[in-house]
């Protein structure tokens, strides 16, 4: 992999935390919000790696079949974990962009829906561990971490050419408008190469 192909998915990598840091931020200010994502994960989720199953199956190794088999069984689980299964029409926006980055390219998707997804995902079960969240159970949590893991190994394993990276970089940067990621969200140690020169505890709950 050359400089250029590494920087952009470093890129892609880095979004994903931003939008980790926006969710962790609002769990750190409780912000009020539903946590039983049943129908998130059913209607984005479930539906949204069948689709990818769909378009793309046939056409992809045997490392990407076994990843998309392997969370699309997680997101059946998570969205039959609680009995709510509540409408939500910023959830069905969300599945709505995520479909048609799907049906644009598979790259792109992974950048976006289970990278970003997941990882927000998993802030939550990290720092909210909510009684009504799926994810916040251990197992939950554990598959969202595979989620987003796993996402960005299959970037770099199918080794996409730098136009459907930078195609990537531009949908995540429209998801991230979506989500509201600001550049208080950006703010992140070390993420540009900068050494850590702050002490204690709570100088980093930023």
């Amino acid at each position: 992999m050359n400089d250029e192909k590494f920087e952009l998915i470093r890129q892609i990598h880095l979004n994903g935390i931003y939008a980790m840091h926006h969710v962790a931020l609002q769990e750190l200010r409780n912000i009020n919000r539903d946590y039983n994502t049943s129908f998130w994960d059913c209607r984005i989720g479930a539906t949204n790696t069948a689709l990818a199953k769909k378009l793309y199956y046939d056409k992809l190794p045997k490392f990407a079949q076994r990843f998309l088999d392997t969370i699309h069984a997680q997101e059946i689980c998570h969205c039959r974990m609680l009995a709510s299964l509540a409408y939500s029409e910023a959830a069905v926006r969300i599945a709505e962009f995520h479909q048609k980055v799907l049906e644009n390219s598979f790259v792109a998707w992974l950048a976006c829906q289970p990278l970003i997804g997941e990882k927000m995902a998993l802030a939550t079960a990290i720092w909210g561990r909510h009684s009504d969240d799926p994810h916040a159970t251990l197992q939950g949590a554990l598959a969202e971490e595979f989620h987003q893991n796993q996402a960005l190994a299959v970037i770099v394993a199918l080794d996409p050419p730098i136009e459907e990276l930078k195609k990537a970089l531009q949908f995540q940067a429209r998801l991230l408008g979506i989500l509201q990621v600001n550049d208080e969200d950006k703010k992140l140690i070390g993420a540009d190469g900068e050494m850590c020169t702050i002490f204690g505890w709570e100088a980093h709950m930023i």
